[in-house]
């Protein structure tokens, strides 16, 4: 028995094909100009640097002056000083939130000062007058 193979020669491209592959480039690309812009790294300061005189650890958070969100920025040891690095920049006006057992204390700074002071923030007096007056004790060494 005899067969025939019929042998064709490269498919050509059908206009609905080429439509589809548009539509898929174009959506590929409006994809991509949505999620870039969501990947950039934001503003960051090198390093800021927050002395703690008192007897208790600070959680630190920081925000800007629109409060649109609060950046974890780390947490510093009870009579101790440490150093953060890329911090997250908050522009003209910092608030930084020191917080242990449930209390917290504010403090509000512009750019310009901590610049002036090398970026470095103590905390606040008020935050150990906040946990001394609420029977907070200190933990132990």
């Amino acid at each position: 028995m005899i067969s025939r193979v019929r042998v064709r020669g490269p498919r050509s491209v059908r206009g609905t094909e080429l439509l589809g592959f548009a539509v898929t480039v174009s959506l590929a690309v409006a994809a991509l100009m949505v999620a870039v812009p969501a990947l950039r790294v934001p503003a960051h300061v090198d390093e800021v640097t927050i002395d703690n005189p008192h007897q208790w650890p600070a959680s630190i958070e920081v925000t800007g002056q629109d409060r649109d969100g609060w950046v974890g920025v780390g947490t510093v040891g009870s009579e101790s000083e440490h150093r953060f690095l890329e911090v997250v920049d908050q522009g003209g006006v910092w608030i930084f939130r020191f917080s242990y057992a449930g209390k917290a204390v504010e403090l509000h700074v512009s750019a310009a000062r901590l610049e002036r002071n090398d970026w470095q923030v103590p905390v606040p007096d008020e935050f150990a007058e906040a946990l001394r007056t609420a029977g907070v004790p200190a933990p132990p060494p």
